[in-house]
């Protein structure tokens, strides 16, 4: 029978042979990838392509809008099956948000408004 060994950083049995439990080894590549986000973020390189941004953020023009035709795409194939595209929980009826992230929505909507009255109210006396 072969013994138990064990993680070196949290003593936790591991799976596969190795220095590190499955747990260890994913937060491990977390950070890894947090780190190469920052570092190319701060070298003005777009993290998907690694090509100089062409605008503000952390994805170029290109990128972008691949990355936003992706969640488009999924985000109108979570309505289509009937699930709420924010938590994936089925919904009923004509709703396209469960009732708990569509108050969620609401309250943000209307936020927004209150802040654009805001705004404008502060425009008016400005002019």
């Amino acid at each position: 029978m072969k013994p138990i060994e064990f993680c070196i950083n949290c003593s936790n049995p591991m799976d596969k042979v190795g220095k590190y439990c499955i747990a260890c080894v994913k937060k491990k590549q977390y950070q890894t990838n947090k780190l190469y986000l920052k570092e190319t973020i701060k070298q003005g390189l777009c993290y998907m392509c690694r090509k100089p941004l062409d605008r503000c953020g952390a994805r170029c023009a290109k990128c972008n809008k691949i990355h936003y035709t992706r969640e488009m795409k999924t985000y109108y194939n979570k309505i289509q099956n009937k699930l709420c595209p924010k938590c994936k929980i089925p919904v009923t009826g004509n709703l396209t948000h469960c009732p708990s992230c569509n108050l969620q929505k609401n309250k943000r909507q209307r936020e927004l408004r209150n802040l654009k009255k805001l705004n404008a109210g502060k425009e008016q006396i400005n002019a």
